[in-house]
């Protein structure tokens, strides 16, 4: 089990502690609306989110990228 030292709480992944860390914590994401300004961690919340303020449905949105790259580097 992997804990946060800001909020206490718990993760049973690395994964899922970084994810905290950086969206809610330092307020990271890897996706930023360019309308709103408001930030995503995953591409289709991000994409549906988009499809909103375009009055479209999720699978014709535009493709996105993504601001901040999860690449591992080992």
């Amino acid at each position: 089990m992997y804990m946060c030292d800001q909020c206490g709480r718990h993760f049973h992944s690395y994964t899922g502690i970084k994810s905290l860390i950086r969206t809610v914590h330092t307020m990271e994401f890897r996706y930023k609306c360019s309308v709103c300004d408001r930030g995503f961690d995953g591409k289709y919340y991000y994409k549906g989110h988009l499809a909103a303020h375009l009055n479209v449905t999720r699978e014709s949105a535009p493709d996105v990228r993504p601001l901040i790259s999860t690449k591992r580097i080992y």
